[in-house]
């Protein structure tokens, strides 16, 4: 785990230049995926891709297992955007969408 850690940073500063600031929120989301949502949903969802805005708000969709756990977790999705713009330290996601 610690060797793929150092190969994510290094491929992370490789890629730092060709990225804008708005690239790098998808990738630190899935570098620390685990650490920022609670236990109950951790693997039952993985972030696939943020769109922006014109306002630079991002809507963030995650992939599912089944569109049962969707329908399970759209009561939670506001907890959710809290905890990812808590990590980020700025309300920079406003909405959730699952796919499966």
């Amino acid at each position: 785990m610690k060797d793929a850690k150092n190969l994510f940073y290094f491929l992370e500063k490789l890629a730092r230049p060709t990225m804008d600031k708005k690239g790098i929120h998808l990738v630190k989301l899935l570098e620390d995926w685990q650490l920022i949502m609670p236990l109950e949903v951790k693997d039952m969802l993985t972030p696939s891709k943020i769109v922006w805005n014109a306002n630079n708000q991002g809507v963030l969709y995650v992939r599912s297992k089944s569109s049962i756990i969707n329908h399970i977790l759209l009561h939670k999705r506001q907890d959710l955007i809290t905890k990812i713009n808590a990590y980020f330290g700025y309300n920079c996601i406003v909405e959730i969408k699952f796919i499966t």
